[in-house]
């Protein structure tokens, strides 16, 4: 027996195809697994949808919340008075919608008498735009409160000088962030100089990937190692690896669930790239909004049908490895109730990809770092590309990192795979598979 083994070719994939249909059949046989399959396509279409609205009626909350602190101020009458050629006509202040009575003027002087009135003059000399307000000599406005009523003013005057000069409302709202400064080497210049796409949107689309990416993980992670630990705790291990390779029954089992799963993200993906389109163009939302409302899981038919292929070979390359992984901490498993420590384990380094490419997407200097260093390259590689801010060599570098990476895996599970299997006293994680090794 011993010298069969020794004689064994551990990279061998004979009794894959047998092992792979039967991961299908029973993953589809499987109604938990289809019903979180389902779960997974009606979050990845309904998700944009849901964080657009939630995002809208905080919007509005905010909106809100502004209204009612002009209306505390207690102006019982406001006149505005426009010396300019800006023609801002009642509707476009919006002082009717806090509850405010206002009026637009056209005299050369007004006096304002009431005790809770006010006039906003606006007028323009060398130095820019001019917005004075007066009250009554007598008034019993609380003018602290005042200020407020006047910084609405100047806004919705901004805004308007610079609709009027041709910019659209997201430069607009661009604008009003305001300007921070910084330095930066002129290597990094030249990075930010060559993006096609600006820092917000830049992080928008690193949520949106990063998020696909670890949805991916987390079930190609939870699948396939349950499904090893399984099949060791019942013995079947013992009977299949008589007629199977080590290697083909991992590789069975990733490639079935692979094909399970990446017909459910397609579908979710196709179904919100539907939604998107539904929501801008018979709901009317604005697709900046949506873009920004969240984790928008159409992103992979953002960037043309080069965009899909670089994803796509992301998403397998991050799936294959995971994947792997899962299968090679799932042999450590002797017992049902240590499925949840094995699983940690992997669950411990996809979440550090995960965290990691969020923190270091918004430090330019260190795009180097998150584009090659896995685990965080494997959740942001293909989008620093896509945006400019990765070459196409240093894309396909990273790319031979990872599968560097998956060979030396693949090499280890092949060594120890078996023996893993067929032993009855490993300890779940990677203790065991430091043993084996040694052994």
């Amino acid at each position: 027996m011993s010298k069969r083994s020794k004689s064994e070719n551990i990279y061998s994939l004979k009794g894959f195809s047998e092992v792979f249909r039967f991961t299908v059949i029973q993953n589809l046989k499987n109604k938990a697994v289809l019903l979180e399959l389902c779960f997974v396509i009606l979050v990845l279409i309904l998700m944009t949808p849901l964080t657009y609205i939630m995002s809208s009626s905080g919007q509005k909350k905010a909106t809100k919340e502004k209204e009612t602190k002009l209306k505390d101020i207690g102006v019982e009458k406001l006149y505005i008075y426009d010396k300019t050629d800006m023609d801002i006509d009642i509707e476009e202040w919006g002082f009717g919608d806090a509850g405010l009575k206002a009026e637009v003027i056209k005299a050369d002087e007004v006096k304002v008498e009431g005790e809770k009135d006010c006039l906003i003059l606006i007028d323009k000399s060398e130095d820019g735009y001019n917005i004075t307000m007066y009250y009554s000599d007598n008034t019993k406005l609380d003018t602290d409160k005042l200020q407020t009523l006047l910084d609405f003013a100047s806004g919705v005057l901004d805004n308007k000088r610079m609709a009027l000069a041709g910019l659209d409302d997201e430069k607009i709202a661009l604008i009003n962030k305001g300007t921070f400064s910084r330095k930066i080497e002129e290597r990094d210049y030249i990075s930010e100089r060559d993006s096609i796409i600006t820092d917000s949107k830049f992080e928008s689309y690193v949520m949106s990937y990063v998020m696909i990416i670890f949805v991916v993980v987390t079930l190609v992670s939870t699948y396939i190692l349950t499904s090893v630990s399984l099949e060791k705790t019942s013995k079947l291990a013992e009977t299949v690896l008589s007629s199977v390779r080590p290697m083909a029954l991992l590789a069975g089992k990733i490639i079935g669930t692979l094909a399970l799963i990446l017909v459910a993200m397609l579908m979710g993906i196709l179904g919100s790239y539907i939604t998107r389109f539904i929501m801008e163009n018979a709901m009317g939302a604005d697709l900046s909004k949506v873009e920004s409302a969240g984790v928008d899981f159409s992103i992979f038919f953002s960037f043309g049908v080069k965009g899909v292929i670089i994803q796509m070979i992301g998403l397998l390359l991050a799936f294959a490895i995971f994947g792997t992984l899962a299968g090679l901490m799932g042999s450590t498993v002797n017992k049902t109730e240590d499925i949840q420590s094995a699983n940690g384990a992997v669950m411990v380094i996809s979440f550090i990809g995960y965290i990691g490419a969020f923190v270091l997407a918004g430090q330019s200097n260190l795009h180097m770092l998150l584009g090659l260093v896995p685990p965080f390259s494997m959740f942001s590689a293909p989008i620093l590309y896509l945006t400019g801010r990765m070459s196409l060599i240093l894309l396909i570098a990273s790319w031979a990192i990872q599968v560097v990476v998956l060979v030396a895996i693949m090499m280890l599970s092949a060594r120890i795979y078996k023996g893993l299997l067929l032993s009855g006293n490993t300890i779940p994680g990677f203790k065991s598979i430091i043993k084996a090794l040694k052994g």
